[in-house]
């Protein structure tokens, strides 16, 4: 009888096992085939700057950071910048008098500002300080609007220069200046304001701020959708375009209606507008080039995932989705960016946040970021598809000083897919970090996957990209 029994058993843990590799097989097997062949004299620098994070000062409270989790994540993904004090807080800030509450000014007349105790916020000091310890760039804030709704121009270019003297007095340099932060919306301290007022203050405060230091980068910001926007832009830069070296330009996609269906339905995906992120970059190079700057940059230092209503999207999806906006603004060639928000609280920010502000642990998105951070300061390789399949998204890049090389793959498709690259620059390279973030339990989840080559020789590589993946290869001189 247990002779029968362990038999039975036996049998049953064979049975399990089959059907498991089954599934298994089934989930991995290729429902098609992708091919592309890179093109090795063609190569794209990858600007240094696209792993930047805002700091919010009045959300940094000194208990969030106390037990260095965050700052940790922030060196693990190779942080490039950080901006400060944040985004609408910059037009009701008074550095030198801060008082956490960000979204009221304490030159309010009529409505006194009670300060928060200083362990609330994080202060100058205390970011100051932080730059340092993580060796990064940042960007600094100016407010322009209490100036103007106050009527104390003068008093605002003070402060401005007084901030600047203090950073310098303090061994502490800024390179990048932000003006205020989305001029265009009600909420901007003393209500919106059109093109022209805003290219007004521009260039009231950028010739005293060039004359402290004629070395630093102005950045201002006005709206995304750059073809809805094409008239403004004129205008903006016909009055004020010698005073600019960087746009600052907003991308939250889908904003209040983002769903994962309608994210695997764009391939690749869009702005509300239509068009990839990677043409309206292209786009945005031709129109300053029209106006006759060429010269000037453009930056997203406000971008994710637009807000969520509650399980519209889980935490693993988001970083999926903003998985490809950081790739998206790679192959466009952006030049800096900073995610929104690094940390905050509220249901429309939980899924799509970097770190959960309740328990300051990474999101899904972190071991993605952790690889897409070292792709700074790279160069992309452009490619060529051989043969074509839908829903893939593809980038590779090399590290002139290391010879390393690097694959990220976006495979948006329900099966896996079998993938091909060609190209003699594998052969004498050793694979040495080889990893899929794949989407478990219909994107409520996620699981970190080994993935294995199919095949290297001196014509490139193949492997299989699993469902709904991002396939994350590093290869190594031997």
């Amino acid at each position: 009888m247990r002779k029968n029994w362990l038999i039975r058993s036996g049998l049953s843990i064979i049975l399990i096992m089959v059907l498991i590799s089954a599934l298994d097989a089934q989930q991995s097997s290729p429902e098609g085939k992708y091919s592309i062949k890179l093109i090795k004299n063609e190569k794209m620098p990858v600007s240094k700057y696209l792993m930047g994070f805002n700091t919010v000062y009045a959300y940094e409270a000194d208990a969030v950071w106390k037990d260095g989790k965050i700052e940790g994540y922030l060196k693990d993904v190779n942080t490039s910048l950080l901006r400060y004090p944040g985004g609408t807080v910059c037009s009701f800030y008074h550095w030198d008098k801060l008082t956490g509450e960000g979204w009221k000014d304490s030159w309010d007349p009529q409505n006194p500002v009670k300060p928060k105790d200083d362990t609330e916020y994080m202060d100058l000091d205390e970011f100051i300080a932080l730059s340092k310890r993580l060796k990064l760039m940042p960007l600094m804030g100016i407010n322009m609007s209490s100036a103007r709704r106050w009527n104390r121009i003068e008093d605002g270019l003070n402060e401005a220069i007084a901030l600047m003297k203090y950073c310098r007095d303090k061994n502490f340099e800024v390179k990048y200046w932000y003006l205020d932060n989305e001029p265009y919306q009600h909420d901007s301290n003393g209500g919106s304001k059109t093109i022209e007022e805003y290219a007004a203050l521009i260039n009231q405060f950028v010739p005293r701020m060039k004359a402290f230091d004629p070395n630093i980068k102005i950045i201002v910001n006005w709206k995304s959708a750059f073809k809805n926007e094409r008239e403004n832009y004129r205008k903006l830069l016909s009055i004020a375009g010698a005073n600019i070296d960087v746009v600052d330009a907003h991308w939250y996609w889908s904003w209040s209606k983002p769903t994962f269906e309608k994210w695997l339905a764009e391939s690749p995906m869009e702005v509300w507008t239509g068009g990839s992120y990677v043409d309206e970059i292209a786009y945005f190079r031709q129109m300053v080039k029209d106006f006759g700057y060429p010269n000037i940059q453009l930056a997203a230092l406000e971008w994710n995932v637009g807000p969520i209503k509650e399980n519209q999207l889980s935490p693993s999806q988001c970083a999926i989705i903003q998985t490809e906006m950081m790739m998206q603004f790679i192959i466009g060639g952006l030049d800096m960016d900073t995610f929104w928000p690094l940390q905050a609280s509220g249901s429309s920010s939980a899924s799509r946040t970097f770190v959960r502000r309740s328990d300051r642990v990474a999101q899904p998105a972190y071991p993605i970021f952790k690889f897409l951070g070292r792709i700074q300061g790279e160069n992309r390789i452009k490619s060529e598809i051989v043969k074509s399949h839908p829903n893939l998204l593809n980038l590779v890049t090399t590290n002139e000083k290391d010879g390393s090389i690097k694959v990220c793959l976006l495979n948006k498709n329900a099966a896996g897919t079998s993938i091909q690259i060609g190209s003699d620059i594998f052969k004498d390279m050793k694979l040495s970090g080889a990893n899929a973030f794949v989407l478990t339990n219909q994107g409520n989840g996620n699981v970190i996957q080994t993935v294995k080559l199919s095949g290297q020789s001196i014509s490139g590589i193949s492997f299989v990209a699993p469902p709904v993946s991002v396939t994350m290869l590093t290869f190594e001189k031997k």
